[in-house]
């Protein structure tokens, strides 16, 4: 599993030491297609950001945006 870790927000302010952190899973796109097909794109959500990547070549990084912004990409390509 890769990703960053969060602490929860049920984990109150400050150093507490009732602090719970979470990873944030990568997801395949339900359009990205079945098989070996070559558009694979995966999201993760973490906080108020969505993050993208290339399934295919994970190790080129990922962009990282508001998820507003996430939203309102969705909504264009929709279209």
């Amino acid at each position: 599993m890769t990703g960053p870790w969060r602490k929860s927000s049920r984990s109150g302010a400050g150093n507490s030491s009732q602090c719970v952190e979470t990873r944030a899973n990568w997801r395949k796109s339900t359009r990205s297609g079945q098989g070996s097909s070559s558009q694979c794109l995966e999201t993760r959500a973490h906080g108020p950001h969505v993050d993208v990547r290339d399934s295919k070549t994970p190790e080129l990084g990922f962009l990282s945006m508001s998820a507003s912004d996430w939203d309102a990409f969705l909504t264009t390509v929709k279209k």
